[in-house]
């Protein structure tokens, strides 16, 4: 089983990228928030890769049709050892 540690919710994406690019290599990342139809906030996407400092723009092709309420995050991967919990 496999486990996210999030991070955020960062609501400028120029914060997350400056983080993203100090803190994290390997990641997964996400952004919540409404386009101009929508009444109440949710995911709008989930992506994963390196570097994602370099994903997390203005430019981004999901990232520009979140346009009221953004908020990215980003998270890392854990195996989580079910014997924990036990």
């Amino acid at each position: 089983m496999i486990a996210v540690n999030w991070y955020g919710p960062y609501r400028d994406l120029d914060e997350v990228r400056s983080i993203a690019r100090e803190e994290w290599d390997h990641a997964l990342y996400m952004c919540i928030g409404m386009r101009p139809y929508q009444r109440r906030v949710s995911m709008q996407y989930i992506g994963i890769g390196g570097a994602i400092h370099t994903r997390m723009k203005h430019d981004h092709h999901k990232l520009k049709e979140v346009t009221r309420d953004r908020a990215s995050g980003s998270g890392r991967l854990r195996p989580l050892n079910l014997q924990e919990n036990a």
